[in-house]
C-alpha cells in the first residue's frame, strides 16, 4: 500500500479529487472559484438597475461627463421651428415658449440617456388642449403592452402592492423619449447598460490606485538601529523611545541621531505604471458612452487631424441625436397641439442646429468645387432649393429655385458693357439769364 493510500484510509483526504476528465485524460485547467459570466444581469429592467444606472451617472466622473456631453449639446444648440403654414408655426412657437419646452427636452435627454427611458405626462385643460408638461421619474413609470409590443397604456407605480387600484394614463397622454429600442419590449435601453462590466472595473481599479498613490506615494523612512557587529538585539525600550521621538516626523523635521542609528528611505519612486492601467478602462468606457476623448477634455495623444475627424464623427452622432428627438416631439406633441387647435398633423417641424460648422464647411468646401466646374454652362448640378435643402435653409417659392438651367449667369452671352465712367468731376456751365442776352444785343447795335 502506497503513502498516498494510507492517507486516504486514515482520513486526510475526505472529498474526492478527480485530475482526470472523462475521457481519462489529465486535466490542464482546473476551475478554482465560480466565474462571473460576462453581461450578467443585464437588460433587466428592475427598478433597483434603474437606481444602479442613475447612481453611476451621478457618481461616475466619465459617466456624467459624457452623458451631460451628449444631452448639452443635443438639446442647447437651439432650434427653429419650421412650417409652410404661418398661423401654425407661431401657434406652435407659442407653445414651446409657454411650456419651457427646451428644460423639459433637456432633462428627458438625460434621463433617457442614462436609465433609458423618459416619460413626459401631458397635461390638458378643460378645452381638451395640451397645456402644460410634467416630467415623471422614469423608476416609477411602468409600460402595458400586449404580446405583439404595442404599447396600451401607462401605468405610474409609486411602491403600492396593489397595481390595480392604480389608475392607467391613455398612451396619447404621455410623450415617451427613448433612443436606443429593444426588440423585446417597448422600453429603451440606457446608454450605461453596454459598460456596466467596464464601469465596475474602473471603479475597483480607480479604489486601488488611489490606496497604492497614498501608501507609495511618498518614500517611507527607516530607522537601524545597532549593527550585526553588536552581536545582540537592542532592547525593546530603546526601540520604543526612537519610535516615539519620529512618530510625527513630516517634511519640515532634521534628524539629528547618534553613530548606532542609521536612517534610510525606500519606495522612492513611488508606485509606476499607473497610468496605464488607467488608460485602459477610460478609453473603454469613453468607447461605450459612444462620446469622444476629446470632447471630455482628454484626447491623450490625439493631432490635428486626428481631433478634426474625431470633432466630425462626434458631431454627425450629436446629429442622429437629434433627429430622433425631433421625430419623437413632432408625433408626439406638437401633432396634438395642432390637431386639437383645427390643424392638419405634421404640418410644423423642429430643427435643431448644429453643434460646429465642420460637417457644414467641408459640405459648402465640396459644393463649390463641383459648381465651380459649370461655371460657364446653363445647366448645374444643383438647383437653388436643392443647395438651401443641404444647409437646412427654408425653400423658396419660385420656379427658379426649383430649376438646374441658370438663365443669365454662366450662359455664355455677354453682358452690355457700360461706358467707363471718368473720375475727374463733371463741371455744368451756367445758364446765361435774359438780362444778359439784352445786354448783348444792345452792345451790337452800338
Amino acid at each position: 500500500m502506497s503513502i498516498l493510500d494510507r492517507f486516504r484510509n486514515i482520513g486526510f483526504f475526505k472529498n474526492k479529487i478527480d485530475y482526470l476528465d472523462d475521457q481519462g485524460k489529465p486535466k490542464t485547467i482546473i476551475q478554482t472559484g465560480k466565474k462571473k459570466q460576462f453581461g450578467q444581469n443585464k437588460g433587466l429592467r428592475t427598478k433597483a438597475q434603474l437606481v444602479k444606472y442613475w447612481n453611476y451617472y451621478s457618481g461616475e466622473d466619465t459617466v456624467w461627463a459624457a452623458v451631460n456631453s451628449i444631452a448639452f449639446n443635443t438639446v442647447m444648440v437651439g432650434y427653429d421651428i419650421e412650417s409652410d403654414n404661418p398661423r401654425a408655426k407661431e401657434l406652435i412657437q407659442m407653445w414651446c415658449k409657454r411650456v419651457d419646452l427646451d428644460t423639459h427636452m433637456l432633462d428627458n435627454t438625460r434621463y433617457a440617456l442614462a436609465m433609458g427611458d423618459a416619460f413626459i405626462e401631458i397635461v390638458y385643460n378643460k378645452k381638451k388642449e395640451p397645456s402644460s408638461l410634467l416630467d415623471v421619474d422614469p423608476k416609477t413609470m411602468e409600460i402595458e403592452y400586449d404580446e405583439h409590443g404595442i404599447v396600451q397604456s401607462y401605468r405610474q407605480s409609486l411602491g403600492v402592492r396593489d397595481k390595480e387600484g392604480i389608475p392607467k394614463l391613455d398612451k396619447h397622454s404621455i410623450c415617451h423619449i427613448k433612443f436606443f429600442s429593444n426588440p423585446s419590449n417597448p422600453y429603451g435601453m440606457s446608454l450605461i447598460e453596454a459598460s456596466m462590466d467596464v464601469i465596475e472595473k474602473k471603479v475597483r481599479t480607480d479604489n486601488a490606485i488611489a490606496n497604492a498613490i497614498i501608501r507609495h506615494g511618498t518614500s517611507k523612512t527607516v530607522f537601524t538601529v545597532g549593527n550585526e557587529h553588536d552581536r545582540q538585539l537592542p532592547p525593546e525600550s530603546v526601540l520604543k523611545d526612537i519610535r516615539d521621538e519620529v512618530e510625527d516626523i513630516d517634511e519640515k523635521n532634521e534628524f539629528i541621531v547618534p553613530w548606532n542609528v542609521t536612517v534610510s528611505t525606500i519606495d522612492e519612486k513611488g508606485i509606476t505604471g499607473v497610468e496605464e492601467y488607467y488608460n485602459y478602462f477610460q478609453s473603454q468606457l469613453v468607447l461605450g458612452l459612444l462620446c469622444t476623448e476629446e470632447a471630455l477634455g482628454l484626447g491623450r495623444g490625439s493631432t490635428e487631424a486626428t481631433s478634426k475627424t474625431k470633432a466630425l464623427l462626434y458631431e454627425r452622432m450629436i446629429q442622429s441625436f437629434q433627429l430622433r428627438l425631433a421625430h419623437i416631439i413632432e408625433k408626439q406633441l406638437f401633432n396634438q397641439v395642432l390637431v386639437e387647435n383645427g390643424f392638419d398633423p405634421d404640418i410644423v417641424t423642429i430643427e435643431f442646429r448644429s453643434v460646429t460648422s465642420t460637417d457644414e464647411s467641408e459640405r459648402a468646401k465640396w459644393m463649390g468645387n463641383l459648381i465651380r466646374g459649370f461655371r460657364s454652362s446653363k445647366v448645374k448640378p444643383f438647383t437653388i432649393n436643392e443647395i438651401r435643402k443641404k444647409f437646412k435653409m427654408k425653400e423658396i417659392d419660385l420656379p427658379e429655385a426649383n430649376s438646374i438651367i441658370y438663365e443669365g449667369y454662366g450662359s455664355g452671352e455677354s453682358e452690355p458693357e457700360e461706358e467707363p465712367q471718368s473720375d475727374e468731376p463733371v463741371t455744368e456751365e451756367p445758364e446765361e439769364s435774359e438780362e444778359n442776352e439784352e445786354e448783348e444785343k444792345i452792345d451790337e447795335e452800338e
